[in-house]
Formats: C-alpha cells, structure tokens, sequence
C-alpha cells in the first residue's frame, strides 16, 4: 500500500485563497473609504453651519448696538452687498462688504482717527445682499441680510440662503 503525504497545497487551493483575500480586502477599503467621504462631507457641513451661525449672531449683535445707517464712508457705498454702520457709543463705523473676487464677507471697524481693522467672516458664501427701510421719520429701521452660500455648501446641490432680519434703533 502506498501512502501519499499532503506536504503543502495546490495551485488551485491558492488561487482560490488569494481570489478570497482580495475579496475581503477590496471590500475593507470600499468600507473605509466611503466611511471617510461621509464623514469628510459631514466635517464640511458642520463647518459651513457653524461660521454661517457666528456671522448671523455677530451681524446681528452689531445691527441691534450701531445708532444709524451711513450712506456712504471711505470707499465704501451702502448697497446691495455693502452695510455701513455708525457704532452707539463711538465714533466709529463698521463696514459689512462682500467681496466678489474673494467670495468673502469683510467686517472692518473704521475709527474716528481713520484707523481700520477687518477680518473675513462668513464660508462658503456666493453672495450676501443687505436692504433696510429709509422712512426718515420713523425711530427703528428693520434691516434685512441674506446670506447665500455656495451651491453644495450644506450638502445640498442648490443654493442655500439664511435671511434674517433686525431693527436697529436710531433714538436711543
């Protein structure tokens, strides 16, 4: 009778084993993958929020504590995209301007002295539009600003706006 010894295995069964391994492991890395894509959008989102929100709360801190609108001051022009405002208890002004080319929403304070500061605030933003009421004799003015974030901004493939609105008091 002779005996036949299994000392390692056939072409077959390691075909068969790789075939498996890399199976397994392609379907490991789509799991991986996918799992960082969604959370990469999800990071994006949150960010876009959460500026959106410190924006809208700073803009709105400062509409309810500025005394008037200002028509015009330096360069800049009240309008569609600009906010000129006189601070309540300085002389000083804040300027709200969207800048097309940088896609940014600038804040810069204008002192008494001529000195600015600004920073950008706001993400992802396409364009920002502000309006306000001009009757003279009235003692608040409702101001209205719409910000408009990238198309995809917040996931979605349209555009997303914020609009809201503050009365600023000019008798105090």
């Amino acid at each position: 009778m002779i005996i036949k010894k299994n000392n390692g295995m056939t072409l077959i069964e390691v075909i068969v084993y790789v075939a498996i391994f890399t199976f397994v492991i392609g379907a490991i890395y789509s799991i991986y993958y996918n799992s960082a894509k969604v959370a990469k959008a999800g990071n994006n989102y949150l960010y876009n929020l959460r500026y959106t929100d410190l924006a809208i709360s700073l803009m709105q801190r400062d509409i309810r504590e500025a005394k008037e609108v200002i028509p015009s001051r330096g360069n800049f022009v009240t309008g569609k995209d600009t906010l000129i405002l006189k601070k309540g208890t300085k002389r000083s002004y804040l300027v709200y301007h969207f800048d097309k080319e940088k896609e940014e929403l600038e804040r810069s304070v204008i002192s008494a002295e001529g000195t600015s500061s600004e920073r950008a605030i706001g993400a992802d933003l396409q364009g920002v539009k502000f309006s306000y009421d001009r009757q003279p004799l009235s003692d608040s003015h409702l101001i209205t600003v719409e910000l408009i974030l990238k198309k995809g901004a917040l996931k979605k493939r349209i555009v997303t706006s914020f609009p809201f609105s503050v009365a600023l008091r000019s008798k105090r």
